[in-house]
């Protein structure tokens, strides 16, 4: 198939040059910029894919990551102002994926999510997608290096995610922390809850995991 439009637009090309005496400039022109489209149709049959807005996505990606953070922050907050850790767990379990949920409903052909190696809720568990650029973002901490603001990570032909780290704040301890420091009341609970919890043994600092913004149809 491409030899044979290959000839044809050879074709096309020498009628142009025999009608250089009879056609104006402009339309010359036209005729010439429509033959490199007729060779790209021709290749493979398939149309290009526009190309990604990778500004929008960014800006997208920390829209939502910031209305996420700001949820999550404020109620956790208020659940630990009583100065009981027992409370954030239960807000956490109850209250963090519905915000999650509506998140990414605020968002068209977007979805938020938070991703950990050490996850606590099994719905958080990394993938490999998801896993080459946590252990890309730990070796650039073990080198003594800064983590990117953001990252965007091509999945498919019509998938690209969008990745902001998560690090470990002061705040983040009470429930994440070593586990000999947690409350007697609190590691039970996380037990009952979670009895394949990874998310404990962090310092301040540490990579806790990522913003996961996926967006489909791009």
């Amino acid at each position: 198939m491409e030899i044979i439009c290959v000839f044809w637009v050879r074709i096309l090309q020498m009628k142009l040059r025999s009608l250089l005496k009879h056609f104006p400039l402009r339309v010359l022109l036209t005729c010439v910029l429509g033959i490199p489209l007729l060779q790209v149709s021709c290749g493979n049959g398939k149309p290009e894919s526009a190309p990604v807005n990778e500004t929008l996505l960014i800006e997208t990606g920390n829209s939502m990551s910031d209305s996420l953070m700001k949820k999550l922050g404020g109620d956790l907050k208020a659940a630990l102002s009583g100065g009981e850790p027992a409370s954030a767990v239960k807000f956490c379990a109850q209250t963090a994926t519905p915000l999650t949920k509506q998140t990414s409903q605020e968002f068209p052909n977007a979805t938020i999510s938070r991703v950990s190696f050490q996850n606590r809720n099994p719905a958080n568990k990394a993938d490999e997608t998801d896993k080459a650029v946590l252990k890309k973002w730990e070796t650039l901490l073990s080198e003594g290096s800064s983590l990117p603001a953001q990252e965007l990570v091509s999945v498919n032909e019509t998938t690209t995610r969008f990745y902001r780290p998560i690090r470990v704040q002061k705040l983040c301890l009470s429930c994440h922390g070593a586990l000999e420091t947690l409350d007697s009341n609190l590691a039970k609970m996380l037990t009952n809850q979670y009895p394949d919890d990874k998310a404990t043994g962090y310092v301040e600092g540490d990579l806790r995991g990522a913003f996961r913004v996926e967006f489909q149809g791009r």
